[in-house]
């Protein structure tokens, strides 16, 4: 797990839609995600993406690896992947 502000464990909608607030505040509205590539079927997916944002003084650009299990149809777990961990918690601290 990273050490930045965002790091940790989120449950639910509403985990996520905390997770989701904290990244748009914290990049001034800026973060970015460009899917790059996505591999899956019904029971899991991989996302690649390309990961940007900028704030005063600092920028991110890196990618991401998104890790996804679902049940039922919905996704039941997810886990976020920085490529490069000490860019990405630079960036976030």
């Amino acid at each position: 797990m990273g050490r930045s502000p965002q790091a940790g464990r989120y449950s639910g909608v509403e985990g996520l839609s905390e997770l989701l607030r904290k990244v748009r505040e914290s990049s001034d509205g800026t973060f970015h995600l460009e899917t790059e590539m996505t591999v899956g079927d019904n029971a899991t997916g991989v996302i690649v993406g390309r990961v940007t944002a900028s704030r005063v003084g600092k920028t991110l650009d890196t990618r991401n690896i998104f890790l996804i299990q679902a049940e039922c149809g919905l996704i039941a777990r997810g886990w976020t992947i920085p490529m490069d961990q000490y860019a990405f918690d630079a960036f976030w601290d």
